[in-house]
């Protein structure tokens, strides 16, 4: 029999996020979340939600070196958010969660890290607004995969921070991809040259951010990097990213022995003489 519980504010939100916004989050992730909490407390409360059936949980074979287990959609939270089983996205949520690949956990685990870092930034920045989040995978990326996207990014963010707005592809970079990556590389500088992500995204300038596991990976994006235009690719390491400030500088560009913060504005990409046969 499932346990009664009074669902709190912290509760409620919880479940909202899983049920639209995260897919399946961990105890630390849903800590970062909920700074308000100790740890501990909230991770007994996230045992009563799942004795409750607000939470299901999952314990993948690999997600980090600790081995956390993995909180998603349980019934009695799908119907909190769906009663009349009539929004599609929520009632699938629990059946995606079970059936998400181990072997792909890792990377929606490190992409979940980046997005919880600019949502956690409005409590750092009074100046900051997280203006939206597109995940991996929105439906979005199907579609401008047809009209000119020749990739499929595991973020796009669009902030402001000090009266401007900029926005950014995310790739969290595992040192899983070889012979693809050179094609990433050039399906962004394309996408940017074509000029379509004003039409598509409302960005008529975008950098692509690539947040990478090690040293050498880094150094090996940047010199790939290093033949686009200087601004479009940036590259730090996960442990830099986790361990700063959203905005201190910590960024590397292949044309500058300067780390960049992510307030400097964006300048746009050359537009390619052939650019009326590309948007043809």
């Amino acid at each position: 029999m499932a346990e009664t519980i009074d669902l709190q504010p912290d509760d409620r939100q919880l479940i909202r996020l899983l049920g639209g916004t995260f897919l399946l989050l961990d105890d630390r992730q849903v800590g970062e979340l909920f700074p308000g909490r100790s740890p501990k407390a909230f991770k007994e409360r996230c045992a009563r939600l799942v004795r409750a059936g607000y939470l299901n949980v999952r314990h993948p074979h690999e997600i980090t070196r600790l081995g956390n287990i993995l909180y998603y959609l349980g019934p009695a939270g799908q119907k909190l958010l769906d009663p009349e089983s009539q929004i599609p996205k929520v009632g699938s949520r629990a059946k995606q969660a079970r059936s998400f690949s181990d072997a792909d956990v890792p990377h929606l685990y490190l992409a979940n890290c980046v997005q919880i870092k600019f949502m956690a930034a409005r409590r750092q920045y009074s100046d900051f607004e997280l203006v939206s989040w597109i995940p991996q995978y929105a439906p979005l990326w199907m579609m401008l995969n047809r009209h000119g996207l020749a990739v499929r990014p595991d973020g796009f963010v669009r902030y402001g921070k000090n009266s401007r707005t900029f926005h950014a592809f995310i790739e969290v970079d595992r040192n899983t991809y070889r012979s693809h990556l050179p094609r990433r590389f050039e399906g962004y500088h394309r996408y940017a040259q074509s000029g379509r992500s004003g039409a598509h995204l409302s960005a008529a300038h975008f950098r692509v951010l690539f947040i990478t596991v090690s040293q050498s990976r880094m150094n090996a994006l940047l010199r790939l990097a290093s033949t686009y235009p200087p601004d479009l690719f940036w590259v730090t390491t996960v442990k830099e990213f986790l361990a700063r400030p959203l905005f201190e500088p910590q960024w590397r560009s292949p044309s500058s022995s300067c780390l960049h913060g992510l307030d400097e504005p964006t300048a746009p990409v050359p537009l390619p003489p052939d650019l009326p046969t590309m948007l043809a």
